[in-house]
């Protein structure tokens, strides 16, 4: 299983799912025959995905407190979504807390904007303080 492409995966499905107005895993499923993703990949990005869309309002609750001067709406997709799934596994605990981070920000810092790794370190910081206190 590589866990940094079922990230990118469950990032790319939320992100799908915002643009189209969405709450579903269909694009899951072309998002990973596309990267020709291994089906234990594939199995967890879905979980990922399924956690944030069981626990959106908790999850998006914890970042939202975390935002100094933006609101969830006005980040871009990719912030906000490689937020969610970031926080989803700093909520699930089975993930070392700095693996979560440097994952997180080497995705913002692939498929985002030139400050999206600073910003989802910073936010990502305090979102490990606040849930692990």
């Amino acid at each position: 299983m590589d866990r940094r492409q079922a990230r990118v995966l469950a990032m790319q499905t939320l992100c799908h799912c915002d643009v189209q107005a969405g709450n579903g895993l269909g694009p899951l499923d072309e998002l990973a025959k596309e990267a020709e993703a291994k089906s234990g990949t594939k199995r967890y990005a879905s979980d990922l995905c399924s956690h944030y869309l069981e626990s959106s309002r908790f999850t998006d609750q914890q970042i939202t407190q975390n935002l100094k001067e933006w609101t969830l709406e006005r980040l871009n997709p990719v912030d906000r979504n490689v937020l969610r799934i970031a926080t989803v596994e700093l909520e699930q605990r089975k993930i070392p807390v700095n693996v979560v981070l440097d994952e997180a920000i080497e995705i913002a810092r692939e498929y985002g904007s030139p400050e999206s790794a600073k910003f989802v370190n910073g936010v990502l910081d305090a979102i490990k303080r606040s849930l692990l206190e």
